[in-house]
């Protein structure tokens, strides 16, 4: 009696595309009901000893199969891989949570209040999509009052892109920073010395006055005069002397009445203002012999770059096709440029219906599209779309 078998040509391999998520979903059950569990991580406050901590029973090789800090722990032949209990130190319990929940789940939740804390977990324990999730969440949330708190946590920990987007977001609105003073809890005046040199030389600075980055000079200079007094001469470094005009001096003069200045680069702001005003031009300032201080020698660029806002220009901008750069037109010079769309990344353009453009009164430029609920400004220093949050 002939089989069904012989009948069939070859073999066929079949894959459930249910069951990746289905295991994971069970692995998940196992861990909020505690079972099968074969390791207890505990959690101690910095401080704390042995035993005061939170625990969490885990499935090992979940943790070592999502991440990678684990996985050298388990595997790698460490002490812990043969511990039913290990202690952690340099995370937060909460933080923790959340991260143990993505091990089993592939998604995290990120707030204004645990953005920062995840990012350090996430980064301490080699999580890569969550530790980007979150700088990720940081660019979109920059802001006046937030922008040098994240500069700065970004260059502590060395994330380059959050740090670029960071320093962008200052150099453009660095005219309303250098005002806002001490209103905000975080300022110019709270970066490092050399976290300040590198905002000082951007030529990106959105600026139409030299003297704006002077006046943050002083201002970070008088918020610690003890600590920051020693630096005078390289922090006056970055200011750009030549671009003082005529309407400048008395301005130039005000600073030889400050404690500061007086004290530490007093020679430096008379070479200035025999430079701008003197009957010589001088190319670099030499402090004279009776000066306070001997380290107040500053060379002074020839001819240095103006900084952006110097060189701004009115423009006519043509919107079309959603998918196309739009055009620039410069109508003095006649010049045309062209300004990519944010909408050629979007995966669905064809979706899109409609969408609108203003301008606020700081020349930021807004771009919204329809039906979607997406919303750009503009980076003329890097001429790109920057998305907002939603």
């Amino acid at each position: 009696k002939p089989s069904v078998s012989a009948f069939f040509t070859g073999s066929e391999e079949l894959k459930d595309t249910a069951h990746s998520a289905a295991l994971l979903a069970q692995l998940k059950s196992f861990y909020d009901a505690r079972l099968l569990c074969d390791v207890t991580i505990e959690v101690v406050t910095p401080g704390s000893g042995p035993g005061t901590g939170r625990l969490f029973p885990c499935n090992r090789n979940v943790l070592a199969a999502a991440c990678p800090y684990f996985k050298s722990m388990f595997t790698g032949g460490m002490y812990e891989s043969h511990q039913t209990n290990v202690t952690m130190h340099d995370v937060d319990a909460e933080s923790f949570e959340v991260l143990v929940d993505y091990c089993y789940t592939g998604r995290v939740s990120l707030s204004e209040s645990n953005v920062e804390r995840l990012y350090a977990a996430s980064d301490m324990l080699q999580l890569e999509y969550v530790r980007e999730a979150c700088a990720s969440f940081l660019a979109r949330r920059l802001d006046l009052a937030n922008c040098t708190a994240i500069f700065k946590f970004a260059d502590a920990f060395g994330h380059r892109k959050l740090r670029s987007q960071a320093q962008s977001f200052i150099a453009h609105n660095f005219k309303q920073l250098s005002q806002m003073g001490s209103i905000r809890e975080e300022s110019l005046a709270d970066l490092t010395l050399a976290q300040l040199l590198t905002v000082l030389r951007l030529d990106s600075l959105n600026i139409e006055h030299e003297q704006t980055v002077c006046h943050v000079a002083v201002q970070w200079l008088e918020a610690a005069p003890k600590e920051r007094g020693p630096s005078a001469a390289e922090v006056f470094k970055c200011v750009r002397w030549t671009h003082f005009t005529d309407k400048d001096r008395e301005y130039l003069e005000g600073l030889l009445t400050k404690p500061i200045v007086k004290k530490y680069c007093l020679d430096l702001m008379e070479g200035v203002l025999q430079m701008r005003y003197g009957d010589m031009l001088y190319k670099s300032l030499v402090p004279k012999p009776e000066s306070s201080s001997g380290n107040s020698v500053v060379s002074i660029a020839e001819n240095p770059p103006q900084r952006l806002g110097m060189c701004a220009k009115e423009m006519v901008i043509f919107f079309g096709h959603p998918r196309d750069p739009f055009l620039c037109y410069d109508p003095y010079s006649g010049d045309i440029y062209t300004m990519p769309s944010p909408l050629t990344s979007l995966a669905h353009t064809k979706t899109i219906t409609s969408s609108a453009v203003c301008v606020s009164p700081d020349h930021d430029i807004y771009l919204a599209a329809q039906p979607r609920k997406d919303l750009w400004v503009y980076k003329p220093a890097q001429n790109s779309w920057q998305q907002l949050a939603d």
